[in-house]
């Protein structure tokens, strides 16, 4: 269905969203590029609070404002973020401004191309980017590449294990990786290499011990 704010849809979606109740576990939408139709289900939301957002679009500088507007409006506590492609201008300062925000981000990476630059940014930057994130207040971060697995190299790996569990914070982490399968405990975080991604890939997770559903 495509939603046009001059016939009417719109008011429809305010009538519709009257039915519903003060407060909603997850909203999820799919290929959802346009900005008609993201208005459309923000306007069904109003007022009303979300505690989970999931998303799978072309992430530009539009679907970025949308996407924090709505975070601050209703209160949403963990962001799944699939990105077909990265459009948006500045890709560090809107990560970091969604990290200010949420406490959870989750970001599934499908690029087409299959760049290896994540969003177009290089690995050592992410590596300072992700430390930059947790600094914020997002203390849970899912970083997954769907389409072949590879994100964080052994020498990235190596480098996130060792500051991850001595960041002084409670935090949970994994993404995608690149490297041998390893085990071991380091200052109450378990860390581990092994094929838990949701398609089988290798995966790194530096998880402090108090968080047990997280480890899950």
């Amino acid at each position: 269905m495509e939603f046009d704010s001059t016939n009417g849809d719109l008011r429809l979606m305010e009538s519709l969203g009257e039915c519903m109740g003060r407060r909603i576990e997850t909203v999820k939408l799919s290929d959802c590029d346009a900005k008609p139709a993201l208005n459309a289900v923000l306007t069904l939301v109003d007022g009303i609070q979300v505690k989970n957002l999931v998303i799978t679009c072309d992430f530009s500088n539009e679907i970025a404002s949308h996407i924090m507007a709505a975070i601050a409006t209703h209160n949403i506590d963990h962001l799944e973020l699939g990105v077909i492609n990265f459009k948006a201008s500045e890709p560090v300062a809107t990560l970091l401004e969604l990290s200010s925000h949420i406490r959870s981000l989750h970001i599934t990476y499908c690029d087409p191309l299959g760049a290896d630059d994540f969003f177009g940014i290089n690995e050592d930057s992410w590596l300072k980017l992700i430390l930059d994130i947790f600094s914020k207040k997002t203390d849970t971060l899912i970083i997954e590449n769907c389409r072949n697995g590879r994100f964080l190299s052994a020498r990235s790996v190596e480098f996130l294990c060792q500051r991850l569990p001595s960041f002084g914070k409670k935090i949970s982490f994994k993404a995608s990786c690149n490297t041998n399968c390893l085990s071991n405990t380091i200052n109450n975080y378990l860390v581990k290499a092994d094929a838990t991604g949701s398609l089988g890939h290798r995966f790194l997770s530096v998880i402090h011990s108090s968080r047990k559903s997280a480890r899950k």
